[in-house]
């Protein structure tokens, strides 16, 4: 429902905004500062590096004159270069992140209570204390959930796990061909929404899939117009993995299988191969969610039974990473294939891991109308926290006649993409959406507008932290459980959320200022 909200942007300690009418959304608050967005018809290729030596030791302290980048074997100039460590981030930086993801859709029970058993151990470990802030989520046929996170307390992740019950699949079900058509699209769909909270963080993510993989269909189970929207899924999928600069590590929780089966990690690497077979042979049995991991510039964990130990190779890669980025000589986006190789000529006893490629998909322009709204009504539903709009606090007050809550917010005005605009100044374009919800979470009441933020040039080009604090009024019920809010830049799609668990009690008029404060 579009409404008018009472609202005022402003720059914190700078100056007020005039300010077109819009909507306003919550995001989860973040220390990331990414560098502010001026629009260009550049494409750019970011690309996270993980170097070791053979026994997966990183190596530190290599330089740009080290990397060789090759796009289809031709050599690119390499625009910038960074290195990172979570043992040296720094308040004002935003540490990589790790999702774990327990997939009960595609996981046998007892390998769910080996897998279970596992995490326990994980998070015993050095003290109860990850390396990295870690997000707990599960999958199954109700869709992706989150237990828990980002959090790098074991005990907390560990207390979520105990709340996850088992998920029991008949095997008729497993085995039946809808059921595991049914299966592959919960699990694409999975990635998908993952990758879409992340988008525009400016950080590395590892999804660490604790999986056996997606079902095996022959292609006499999947009719040509279904290969044909599998392909175009994956090929989609990989693109927004690819901005979204994750990785996906997969972990068999199988541990030593009996056989003569052995998995080869080279056999998964033909990504490219693996995806064309889907659309030309409609089978799926050639392409598995280990293809997609090493394709990431993942990895792919199977035959061990310690799978406490592969989970935690999982979240320690990239402890040490090297963050490089280069726009491709080939300005003709078509579609297809582009091999990407990266290369130490001094340093040639050293694993060099990243993404293996990408899809050179033509520029999309803006989503508006409808594409937007369905952006927004997603992410204002989602269970995940959306990133690509850093909040720093979120205010609420209550009151009761009419009622209503008023939000006061404040997010990073980095994250916005600014065009030039009038005397001399800049602008950026967003949609704020706000929507409450009951104790059994059904949803009560939603508004969205759109907002025109305008800035100097020259305070936009600042060193300093640039904070954009927005007042809004949105219809409330006074039963609501809780209020979830949304940010989107208009340009890139880029969304924020924060939620606000438990709304506080209401009062007779709106006071003066806002009695309740919630940072998150």
């Amino acid at each position: 429902m579009r409404a008018t909200l009472f609202f005022l942007l402003v720059v914190a300690g700078m100056l007020s905004w005039p300010s077109s009418s819009g909507q306003t959304q919550e995001s989860t608050p973040s220390n990331n500062e990414p560098v502010p967005r001026i629009q260009t018809t550049t494409r750019e290729v970011v690309l996270d590096v993980i170097v070791t030596k053979k026994d997966n030791h990183p190596i530190d302290g290599l330089t740009k004159n080290d990397f060789v980048i090759e796009e289809d074997n031709v050599p690119q100039s390499i625009r910038s270069f960074g290195r990172t460590s979570v043992n040296s981030i720094n308040s004002s930086q935003q540490a990589p992140e790790t999702i774990l993801l327990i997939d009960q859709l595609n996981t046998r029970y007892s390998d769910f209570s080996f897998a279970r058993s596992s995490l326990k151990k994980l998070f015993a470990r050095n003290g109860g204390m990850l390396s990295q802030p870690t997000t707990l989520m599960y999958l199954r046929d109700t869709g992706l959930k989150v237990l828990a996170g980002p959090s790098q307390s074991g005990a907390l992740l560990e207390s979520a796990l105990e709340r996850l019950p088992a998920m029991i699949v008949r095997q008729s079900e497993q085995d039946n061909a809808d059921a595991m058509t049914d299966r592959i699209k919960f699990s694409l769909e999975a990635i998908s929404e993952i990758a879409a909270s992340r988008a525009g963080s400016g950080t590395r993510k590892n999804i660490v899939w604790i999986s056996s993989g997606f079902p095996a269909l022959s292609s006499s189970q999947v009719d040509p117009a279904s290969a044909d929207k599998i392909y175009d899924i994956i090929r989609s999928i990989s693109d927004q993995l690819l901005k979204a600069r994750i990785a996906v590590y997969t972990v068999d929780p199988r541990g030593v299988m009996a056989g003569d089966f052995v998995p080869d990690e080279k056999d998964f690497g033909k990504y490219e191969a693996s995806l064309r077979a889907v659309k030309e042979v409609g089978g799926f049995e050639d392409f598995a969610l280990q293809a997609l991991a090493v394709q990431t510039g993942g990895r792919i964990f199977f035959g061990r039974n310690d799978v406490d130990q592969e989970i935690a190779d999982s979240i320690g890669a990239g402890d040490i990473c090297y963050t490089v980025s280069y726009s491709p000589s080939n300005r003709r986006f078509d579609g297809r294939f582009r091999k990407i190789k990266v290369v130490l000529l001094e340093h040639p006893d050293l694993r060099v891991r990243t993404r293996d490629g990408y899809y050179g998909l033509p520029d999309s322009f803006p989503a508006n109308g409808k594409e937007a709204d369905d952006q927004i009504s997603e992410a204002l539903h989602s269970p995940l926290f959306y990133s690509g709009v850093p909040f720093f606090n979120t205010i609420v007050t209550v009151v009761r006649d009419p009622p209503r809550a008023r939000v006061s917010f404040t997010v990073n005005a980095d994250a916005f993409t600014w065009t030039p605009a009038s005397k001399g100044r800049m602008e950026a374009k967003m949609d704020v959406a706000t929507a409450d919800f009951s104790s059994n979470d059904q949803l009560l009441h939603t508004v969205t507008r759109s907002y025109t933020a305008f800035l100097r040039e020259e305070q936009l080009k600042s060193s300093d932290t640039k904070k954009i604090t927005v007042h809004i009024e949105a219809p409330v019920s006074l039963s609501s459980a809780r209020l979830r809010l949304v940010v989107r830049d208009q340009a890139t799609g880029h969304i924020g959320t924060a939620n606000i668990a438990q709304l506080p009690p209401a009062q007779e008029r709106a006071p003066s200022d806002y009695l309740h404060h919630r940072d998150q």
